[in-house]
This record gives structure tokens, sequence and C-alpha cells, in this order.
């Protein structure tokens, strides 16, 4: 048990510097100048970026039930 508790606090930790770096590109992107082909890949990084939001939160949740 100890072992997965290691393991899933390095996911945690990992995730979390993932987070950060998310928020750091979310603060420099509006400094772009927009152009319809970037107003495209504006809308699919959202919807992506929203998509993994979402599984990572609940993936987190799962395993923060299972190993706390």
């Amino acid at each position: 048990m100890e072992a997965q508790r290691s393991n899933y606090q390095a996911l945690r930790k990992d995730l979390d510097g993932f987070v950060k770096v998310l928020m750091q590109v979310g603060a420099t992107y509006p400094q772009c100048e927009f152009t319809p082909f970037l107003e495209g890949l504006d809308t699919a990084a959202k919807e992506t970026v929203d998509d993994c939001a979402g599984l990572i939160r609940e993936a987190l949740d799962r395993w923060q039930k299972k190993y706390h």
C-alpha cells in the first residue's frame, strides 16, 4: 500500500506541475495576434484542455478516495 501511496503522490505532483504550465500558457495566450486559423486552434485547444481537465479531476477524485 505504501508503494501505491507514493506513486499517487508522485502522480499528483506531476499533475500539479502540468496544471501550472497550462495556467502559464493560458496567461500568455491572449497576447497573440489572432487570425482565422489561430481562432480555430484556440477553440480546439480550449476544448481539449477542458476535456483533459475533467478527466484529470475525475481520476484524482477516485484516487484520492482510494489512497487517502
